[in-house]
């Protein structure tokens, strides 16, 4: 009897939190416009994959495309056309942009994207197709009133990889003066040389240690029961404005990590990195993706069980104060890129935005061109953490 009643529970908690998440966009294979596929022979749209997105205040959805030789544009918006296979992608700024890879004044690889609060897009391309690193990672700021690009700062190899040459550059987490707009830190994710590299706008900076590498017994993934292996360093990470911590957390590991930002900062003047303060095992599985919400009082977590939890920030970290808050095993599988937005871009609510991208198939080989294999989608904040222990009014 206690088995069938905790099955109940089970399925009416999975249908009370999944009906909280809206699909905006869905795609069986990503495709783009038929005017930018003109000047581009060899693209196949059967190894296209997502990875990121950002949503403009002028309504514009972005989202990136991990580049290879036969999918040459990486950096697009989302269109008002649709084909069978989903909505149509434009490149951006243009297709002139991914002409020739080989040419490091164009964009070789927009793996991860952020708007910050100035209306800048910045783009972190890791100069690196395949395994083929063609030229050097580098961050590009486009005016987003303009579409022009305002800056571009070229990252030395010795900061964007390790002393093997291993490196890539993911998660650029932009932290500005809202007032006059100036840069303070970019923080960037070396997933695969664990390092955690910072620019203050003159200086670049990587960083290393433990924290920033994977957890041996947590390198074997399972999500809707395909299983892969991922000896993946720090990707998911955010700040915390309100108080000024640096989160993040390697792929592969189930643990929580944070810098005080204003410590951090002095590596800048030559100071040794200040101590982490850790929580370690607090995560049910693997996180692949967090968000602070606007307030600073909750962190949200995509784990690789299908699930985006919430731990109230004025709680103890710890696997009871971490609860699940949507259970989604068909839309949820694998979340690479999670959002929150302010009232301010939604013309409503804050907002949660997750992309999904079924990994396990993609490194796999199992994908069905004919099946959804891509999603975005949106849910309120409010709603998400109402009868939760994240209650915004338990805070």
């Amino acid at each position: 009897m206690n088995y069938y009643y905790f099955l109940f529970l089970i399925i009416l908690l999975t249908k009370v939190t999944d009906s909280e998440l809206v699909t905006v966009y869905k795609w069986k294979q990503v495709n783009y416009t038929r005017d930018s596929l003109k000047i581009f022979e060899h693209y196949n749209m059967s190894k296209a994959v997502p990875y990121d997105f950002e949503k403009a205040e002028d309504g514009r959805i972005f989202l990136t495309v991990i580049a290879t030789p036969y999918v040459p544009m990486s950096l697009t918006t989302i269109t008002n056309q649709y084909e069978d296979y989903g909505p149509l992608l434009a490149p951006y700024p243009n297709s002139t942009w991914f002409l020739d890879s080989n040419n490091c004044n164009n964009i070789t690889n927009a793996r991860s994207i952020t708007i910050d609060s100035c209306n800048r897009l910045w783009v972190l391309d890791t100069g690196r197709i395949d395994h083929t690193q063609i030229c050097n990672a580098k961050l590009l700021v486009f005016d987003l009133r303009t579409d022009r690009l305002i800056e571009k700062h070229e990252i030395p190899k010795d900061i964007s990889q390790d002393q093997n040459g291993m490196g890539v550059l993911v998660t650029p987490i932009v932290h500005v003066d809202e007032q006059t707009c100036k840069l303070k830190t970019v923080y960037m994710a070396d997933s695969e040389g664990y390092a955690l590299i910072m620019f203050n706008g003159t200086n670049f900076v990587r960083l290393t240690g433990p924290e920033f590498e994977p957890v041996d017994n947590e390198t074997h993934f399972n999500i809707s029961g395909e299983t892969f292996t991922l000896h993946g360093g720090i990707v998911p990470m955010d700040l915390d404005h309100n108080s000024n911590y640096l989160v993040f957390a390697p792929l592969a590991s189930r643990n929580l990590f944070a810098f005080n930002a204003t410590l951090l900062a002095e590596v800048f003047h030559g100071r040794e990195k200040p101590e982490v303060e850790a929580a370690y095992e607090v995560l049910r599985k693997q996180p692949t993706a967090f968000r602070w919400t606007i307030d600073g009082k909750a962190l949200l977590v995509a784990q690789a069980d299908n699930t985006i939890s919430c731990w109230n920030h004025s709680k103890s970290p710890d696997v009871g104060n971490i609860s699940s808050i949507i259970i989604d095993n068909r839309r949820l599988q694998y979340v690479s890129s999670l959002k929150i937005y302010p009232e301010s871009i939604t013309n409503g609510e804050e907002e949660l935005w997750a992309l999904s991208i079924r990994l396990q198939k993609v490194i796999n080989g199992s994908r069905k061109l004919d099946e959804i294999n891509f999603r975005m989608m949106k849910a309120s904040i409010r709603n998400l953490q109402r009868d939760s222990n994240c209650c915004v009014d338990k805070f």
